[in-house]
């Protein structure tokens, strides 16, 4: 996503907030005089470290660094197609079906206010400690009803 809108200061929550979302490696671009400030957050299995890329890419780039899961970059604005190319080209066939992974298997039953405030405990979440994520063993939902355009509210039941 490239926009001259955003703040230099918030393209790194945006980007992770994008790959959270939709479970995809994503980079997220300010422009601002013809220069492009980009901010990438990948997933598990798909390595993002700059100084691992080919010529080709680094020629691209104006400055830039990062790790496997999170870099950042400079780019002249003219640029930015042939960035786009680049990355459709190197991840299309790095990208599998996404993978559902959980921390463990409870109850309908077991998911209480204690359980909660033993969960809270652990954060604050984010890069390096997510959120912790379950699944419901045996779960039946109860009462589903449609909030707004893209939430859901129900009930979760095990019995």
């Amino acid at each position: 996503m490239v926009s001259g809108n955003w703040h230099q200061g918030i393209i790194g929550i945006i980007a992770s907030r994008l790959k959270e979302q939709f479970h995809l490696p994503t980079i997220v671009m300010s422009l601002n005089n013809g220069i492009g400030k980009a901010s990438c957050r990948s997933i598990l299995g798909v390595d993002i470290v700059l100084q691992s890329f080919p010529q080709s890419f680094t020629n691209l780039i104006i400055e830039g660094g990062g790790h496997s899961m999170a870099a950042g970059f400079s780019i002249k604005e003219d640029k930015v197609n042939d960035l786009h190319d680049f990355f459709t080209e190197r991840f299309s066939n790095s990208i599998n079906e996404k993978t559902l992974k959980a921390d463990s298997i409870v109850t309908a039953k077991a998911i209480n206010l204690s359980l909660w405030n033993q969960l809270q405990r652990l954060g604050p979440f984010g890069v390096g400690n997510p959120e912790p994520r379950f699944i419901i063993q045996g779960a039946k939902i109860r009462k589903p009803e449609v909030i707004g355009v893209d939430h859901i509210k129900c009930f979760i039941a095990d019995d």
